[in-house]
C-alpha cells in the first residue's frame, strides 16, 4: 500500500473530488432561468476580449531578441605562443608576447623554414600603438637631426664670417704697423 504523502505522491499530486448527489427538489418547482447580464459599456466590454494577437506578438519578440543577440560582435580569436630557435648549436631562445589576431598563417606544417622568412601576419592593437610611438620617435628625432644641421650650416656661415672679419683686421693691423 501506497503512503499517502510519499515522495512519488508530492510530484503527481491530483486533486480528490468527493461526488455527492443534490438534494431531492420536488417536481413541482420550475426550472431556475439563467440571470440576464446587465448591459455593458463598450469599454467594459473591450476590456474583457482577450487580446487578438498575443502569439504573434511573442513570437515577434522571440525573433527580435534573437535578432539583437546576433548582432553582438564575437571576435573569433586564438591564443598562440611561438619559441624561434635562433641557431641551433648556440640554443637561445626568442619570446616575445603580443596579443593580438594572426590574420594568416605563411608557412605549411611541418615543413622547415629559413632565415628571414615571415611565418604569420599579426594583428594587434598593442603592436600598432608601439609602432606609432618608434614612428614618432624617429620623425621627433629626424626633426632634432634637420634642425641641427641647420643650426652646423648657421655656425659654418657665422664662422666664415668671423674668419673673415679677423682676416680683415689682422690685414688693417699689418697696416697700421706699417
Amino acid at each position: 500500500m501506497k503512503a499517502p504523502y510519499s515522495d512519488a505522491s508530492r510530484f503527481n499530486f491530483s486533486p480528490r473530488f468527493k461526488l455527492v448527489p443534490p438534494a431531492a427538489v420536488p417536481p413541482t418547482t420550475p426550472p431556475a432561468t439563467e440571470p440576464q447580464p446587465t448591459p455593458q459599456s463598450p469599454a467594459t466590454q473591450l476590456e474583457k476580449k482577450p487580446f487578438p494577437y498575443t502569439g504573434w506578438l511573442i513570437f515577434g519578440s522571440v525573433v527580435v531578441a534573437l535578432g539583437a543577440i546576433a548582432q553582438i560582435p564575437v571576435s573569433p580569436s586564438i591564443r598562440a605562443e611561438a619559441w624561434l630557435e635562433a641557431d641551433p648549436n648556440n640554443r637561445s631562445v626568442v619570446h616575445r608576447e603580443i596579443s593580438g589576431k594572426i590574420t594568416e598563417i605563411l608557412v605549411e606544417p611541418n615543413k622547415a623554414v629559413t632565415e628571414d622568412q615571415p611565418l604569420a601576419l599579426i594583428e594587434s592593437q598593442q603592436l600598432e600603438e608601439e609602432i606609432g610611438e618608434w614612428n614618432l620617435r624617429y620623425s621627433e628625432k629626424a626633426s632634432a637631426m634637420e634642425t641641427a644641421n641647420q643650426q652646423i650650416i648657421t655656425a659654418k656661415a657665422r664662422l666664415d664670417q668671423v674668419l673673415s672679419q679677423e682676416a680683415r683686421s689682422r690685414q688693417r693691423l699689418e697696416e697700421l704697423q706699417q
